[in-house]
């Protein structure tokens, strides 16, 4: 979906008759105040969001029940108030997700916990990021325009790292 201009989704959006959509794309959606009830979307693989006003994707998709067990691939465009994934921290939110976009998003700050299982993560255009933890299957990282304090970069978990490009970061500190 491109466009909408409305500031509620349809309800046909979170119908469990769409049960087996694998790619959603809610691209170009700025009057958009909340997300569609994606919780009901069990077999969504691919989630892309170019939005307004969302600041947890978990909190705002979800209403009982697994969320996300599918996701594999997500990428959120130029949401300035998007915070994190969840609200809350927990490790079986999104089980499957292995790819992670991030661009212009001033300001997320990145989840440890939920991001472990990750194989590539892209952060571009926002103000933080602390990359610091347990990356054991991450062999692509990309982080490029991020300005921050101190931004903390530890390589030494990520036996699997075959890809790193940093570009335009004004202080950071590697651990390797």
């Amino acid at each position: 979906m491109e466009g909408y201009k409305g500031v509620h989704f349809p309800q046909w959006m979170s119908s469990p008759s769409l049960k087996y959509l694998t790619i959603l794309k809610l691209l170009n959606c700025k009057n958009s105040l909340r997300l569609p009830t994606l919780g009901k979307l069990p077999s969504l693989k691919t989630l892309t969001l170019d939005m307004n006003h969302v600041e947890y994707l978990y909190e705002e998709s979800y209403d009982g029940g697994v969320v996300f067990r599918d996701l594999e691939v997500q990428t959120i465009h130029h949401i300035p108030k998007f915070k994190r994934l969840s609200r809350e921290y927990g490790e079986n939110m999104f089980p499957h997700l292995s790819m992670i976009g991030i661009v212009d998003c001033p300001k997320f700050l990145r989840e440890e916990v939920l991001l472990k299982g990750l194989d590539s993560f892209f952060v571009f255009n926002c103000s933080r990021f602390n990359v610091s933890t347990d990356f054991q299957r991450l062999w692509k990282l990309w982080i490029s325009n991020c300005r921050e304090e101190e931004d903390l970069l530890a390589l030494q978990d990520m036996t699997s790292l075959k890809v790193l490009r940093l570009k335009n970061i004004s202080k950071v500190r590697i651990i390797a």
